[in-house]
């Protein structure tokens, strides 16, 4: 009898797993992080306002992006009654996040702090479906690159943009078949492209905005062109609509150029956090100059500027942060610049 019941249960739990699966699968972005006490994390904090996508798939497929056009790195993951496992193909896991609450419209899922769950300091994370997300974040002006007749070609951001049918994301491919093309006689270590795809799902009007060097970039249009029916269009109000694409690399040329450029940048992180703005800010400046990944670094200037009471080079710093595409500068930019 006894043998019977824990069969029955054993089936019942699978039942429960299934069905729980079945609502999970689809796509998750973060709208809200907090403390497990309840506190906010401090601004200058970028998990705080940063986008992240969890993206599950049948029968047990993840990804988990920062960026919308990103598909991040494939894992698996695993349900437990009140526990999500993230997995790497060989079934080792590589994260254990508490389920506070999962419904169809909200997922509350918590990290551990230091191997407990009862850590005031843990963090907890709030998922929306990305369609409720994308509801309560509607299209603007600014979301716009031109109209023509009935025709509006969109600006594609995490309100709105073109899905990609293939094994890797688009960027992931064409980084793929460049390979190291950026080493040969680089001419810049910038790579920016727009493209716009169609109503149909293809892809036209690729313009190289910035190049790196005439065989990386002869490269990336051979690539973009084999994979230009790849594409799934965006959708707005129901109805098939353009999007503009970007994609974008930034290069440099060596690790010991990465870690001298990097000193300044940390350096200021250390002056922020001990309260010392002044400092933190010139060598943010310091950071700025160096790097090709100035987005962070205007993201915390800003807070540093905040901090002493300079409300107009603290939103100009975050607008650049934005148009570099630090996604948690938008955080910022509606709590003070609005």
């Amino acid at each position: 009898m006894k043998t019977c019941f824990t069969i029955l249960l054993m089936l019942c739990s699978a039942a429960l797993f299934a069905q729980s699966a079945e609502k999970l699968y689809g796509n998750w972005i973060k709208v809200r992080t907090i403390y497990k006490d309840g506190s906010e994390l401090n601004d200058y904090d970028l998990i705080k306002y940063n986008y992240t996508k969890f993206s599950f798939s049948k029968p047990d497929k993840c990804t988990i992006a920062l960026s919308y056009d990103q598909w991040g790195e494939p894992v698996h993951f695993m349900l437990g009654f009140d526990e999500l496992f993230i997995k790497n193909d060989k079934e080792f896991v590589l994260n254990q996040l508490h389920i506070v609450k999962f419904s169809a419209d909200t997922m509350i899922l918590m990290q551990q702090n230091n191997g407990s769950w009862d850590d005031p300091a843990c963090i907890k994370f709030y998922y929306v479906p990305e369609s409720a997300f994308q509801k309560a974040n509607p299209l603007t002006a600014d979301d716009i690159v031109s109209v023509k007749g009935t025709d509006t070609l969109y600006r594609a951001s995490e309100k709105l943009y073109a899905g990609f049918n293939g094994d890797a994301s688009f960027h992931m491919l064409e980084q793929s078949a460049l390979g190291d093309l950026h080493g040969e006689t680089p001419l810049k270590n910038h790579f920016l492209a727009t493209f716009i795809i169609n109503k149909d799902g293809t892809a036209d009007s690729l313009k190289i905005v910035e190049g790196i060097n005439p065989d990386f970039d002869k490269q990336y249009i051979k690539t973009f062109l084999k994979l230009k029916n790849h594409w799934v269009h965006a959708t707005h109000n129901g109805k098939a609509v353009s999007v503009q694409m970007k994609d974008e690399f930034r290069y440099l040329s060596s690790a010991p150029d990465f870690f001298e450029r990097a000193k300044p940048g940390m350096l200021a992180d250390e002056e922020m956090k001990a309260g010392n703005y002044s400092l933190a800010i010139i060598n943010y400046t310091k950071a700025i100059r160096n790097s090709p990944y100035a987005g962070e670094y205007y993201y915390k200037r800003a807070f540093c500027y905040l901090a002493t009471d300079d409300a107009a080079d603290a939103c100009s710093d975050l607008q650049k942060a934005k148009e570099l595409g630090t996604y948690a500068a938008n955080g910022l930019i509606k709590r003070f610049c609005q």
